[in-house]
């Protein structure tokens, strides 16, 4: 609280030192915000193109199949996961884990064992799944910088809210006692000087 703050010309140079510091710190945390923004949207626009193309595997891969009597409803045995490979990634300041490959292992099924449409099939379900893991990594990276921006703004709402304004404040209400106490200590210096005339008419 300001009625806290000494009153003093030591306490006055520390706050218009610390204010200096926050103002000159706000703008790259404005800037950090901004681009966590914009690298937020620029994920979720990956997400609404992946999932596009999610939606157009979907709809075609049934007509990849040339018998209705073919079993292909249980995607884990046609399909197995061998790596997922991540690596680190920095945006903004913020280390996020990318995707950056996917291997298959060959199924134990018998679907492997079908004619040509059936290898052609299976490899456009590894596709399939691919972008499924690719959208789950990119949703992952935002909430990780989502909870990044959320510290940021925190921040941010903390110096221009509370730290900024409070050492205003505080420096408005020193610089005012000090110039109290200056001019209170003319006035006194002015009086003793009189007093000290008036004593000397009499010696």
């Amino acid at each position: 609280m300001v009625d806290k703050v000494s009153v003093s010309k030591t306490s006055l140079l520390k706050l218009k030192h610390d204010l200096r510091a926050y103002q000159k710190y706000l703008p790259s945390l404005d800037l950090k915000r901004q681009q966590l923004r914009f690298a937020i949207v620029g994920l979720k626009s990956d997400i609404c193109r992946l999932t596009e193309k999610i939606t157009q595997f979907q709809q075609a891969l049934p007509n990849l199949i040339p018998s209705s009597d073919v079993d292909v409803s249980d995607i884990d045995q046609l399909v197995v996961i061998n790596t997922i490979d991540y690596e680190l990634k920095s945006i903004a300041g913020v280390k996020v884990s990318q995707m950056t490959d996917v291997t298959f292992s060959e199924s134990g099924s018998d679907f492997t064992r079908l004619p040509v449409w059936g290898l052609f099939y299976q490899a456009s379900l590894e596709k399939y799944v691919k972008l499924l893991l690719q959208v789950e990594n990119l949703e992952q990276q935002i909430s990780t910088l989502n909870a990044a921006l959320l510290k940021v703004t925190q921040r941010i709402n903390l110096f221009e809210k509370l730290l900024i304004p409070r050492s205003e404040q505080s420096i408005s209400t020193i610089e005012l006692s000090l110039g109290e106490r200056a001019r209170e200590s003319v006035v006194v210096s002015k009086l003793s000087k009189k007093r000290s005339a008036s004593r000397s008419e009499y010696c």
